[in-house]
């Protein structure tokens, strides 16, 4: 499993780096121009359930050992 952020991807470009990692499955947040993206990628032994995406995070649950639940975040820093 890898998340990835600010890609600057749309969702062919992103589909084209998940097949060069060696991935099966994946969940992207374009991104806006030249700002945010987001990319989960999984491969088919894992089983992800996708429980919300915005333009901020991808919330998934893992089925896996139990469950357990990921959330990719990604935020604008701000000093204040």
């Amino acid at each position: 499993m890898c998340f990835l952020s600010e890609t600057h991807l749309d969702n062919a470009k992103a589909d084209n780096v998940r097949r060069h990692a060696g991935f099966d499955r994946m969940i992207v947040h374009e991104s806006d121009g030249w700002s945010g993206g987001l990319l989960l990628m999984w491969r088919d032994e894992i089983s992800v359930h996708m429980q919300g995406v915005t333009k901020n995070y991808i919330d998934v649950i893992i089925e896996e050992e139990g469950g357990w639940k990921f959330t990719g975040i990604y935020g604008e820093p701000e000093w204040n």
